[in-house]
């Protein structure tokens, strides 16, 4: 399953988001594909079956922050059966030019300690365990959320000139009329 979840811009999966992984899985899902938070969340082997929480950006023009640059691949081999799965991630980066992802040899060590660090603290654990480890989510999102809605007006006054005028106009009368 590929889902669109998450929080933009904080890098450790949502309790919500762990609870419907999970719950799809023992629903009988093999392999949880997700994005949307612009950075990676990384991931958890949850009854013998992977849950992506989030892979990162692939291709988008969000380069102006570091860590929206740092992508991963989910390499996944399914040998004889579901249950003979083995889960490899593969670091890449956003190029700052042209948006494409790059394999990130040299970053291969510190993506994927982050990862790890991450998923520690979730795989095999309890989900009120994972809450005691980050702390209320609710103050780690809104610890992100300023960066977050700063970091969209920049990347529109960036790119205002390749969205079309009724989108660009469209966009400045929303933000305006909140």
């Amino acid at each position: 399953m590929s889902l669109h979840w998450g929080c933009e811009y904080v890098p450790y999966p949502s309790p919500d988001q762990i609870r419907i992984g999970r719950d799809l899985v023992d629903a009988g899902a093999d392999i949880i594909l997700g994005g949307h938070p612009h950075v990676t969340q990384s991931y958890e082997v949850y009854r013998n079956r992977p849950i992506f929480y989030s892979l990162g950006n692939f291709i988008f023009d969000d380069t102006y922050i570091p860590t929206t640059r740092e992508s991963f691949i989910a390499e996944i081999i399914i040998d004889d059966s579901p249950n003979s799965m083995n889960v490899n991630i593969l670091p890449v980066m956003i190029n700052e030019d042209n948006y494409q992802p790059r394999p990130a040899p040299h970053l291969q060590a510190d993506s994927i300690a982050s990862v790890e660090k991450v998923r520690d603290i979730l795989e095999n654990r309890s989900l009120s365990d994972y809450e005691n480890a980050i702390g209320d989510y609710d103050l780690l999102y809104s610890k992100y959320k300023e960066t977050a809605k700063w970091n969209m007006k920049v990347q529109f006054l960036k790119n205002f000139y390749r969205y079309s005028p009724s989108t660009t106009f469209g966009m400045i009368k929303e933000y305006f009329n909140k």
